[in-house]
C-alpha cells in the first residue's frame, strides 16, 4: 500500500512540474527554478491526497465516473489552496485579481489529481 501511495504521488508531482515547468517558460530560466521548488511541495500533497483516496477506493464500490468527479474536485480544491497557504499572510488579500493565480494552479491540481486517478485505476482497481 505505501509503494503505492508512494509511486503514485511521485508520479502525479513529477507530471505537474514539468506542466508548471512548461507554463513557466515565458520567464527564461526561472521556469526551471519554480519547477525544482513545485516538486517536493507537488509531492507532500499528493502524498496527503492519496492515501485517504486509495483507502476510500478500496472500501467503496465507487463507479469509474463517480471516483473521476471525487479526484477531480478534490485536486482543483487542493490546487487553489496550495498558493493560498503557502504565498498569502491572511485571507483577506485574495480578492478577484488573483482568480486567474488561483484557476492555473487549480488546472495544475486537477491534472496531477487526473494522473493519479489514471494510477489508481489501472494499478490498484485490479
Amino acid at each position: 500500500m505505501f509503494r503505492h501511495i508512494l509511486i503514485c504521488s511521485f508520479q502525479s508531482s513529477l507530471f505537474v512540474t514539468l506542466s508548471l515547468t512548461i507554463l513557466s517558460l515565458p520567464y527564461g530560466s526561472a521556469a526551471f527554478i519554480f519547477g525544482a521548488l513545485a516538486f517536493p511541495i507537488a509531492f507532500v500533497m499528493g502524498s496527503i491526497l492519496a492515501y485517504p483516496l486509495i483507502k476510500l477506493w478500496l472500501k467503496n464500490a465507487w463507479s469509474s465516473k463517480f471516483s473521476f468527479l471525487v479526484f477531480l474536485c478534490i485536486g482543483f480544491i487542493l490546487g487553489c489552496a496550495t498558493p493560498i497557504v503557502l504565498f498569502s499572510k491572511n485571507l483577506a488579500s485574495i480578492d478577484i485579481q488573483s482568480f486567474l493565480f488561483l484557476s492555473i494552479y487549480g488546472g495544475l491540481g486537477v491534472v496531477g489529481s487526473l494522473w493519479s486517478w489514471h494510477y489508481v485505476r489501472r494499478n490498484i482497481a485490479l
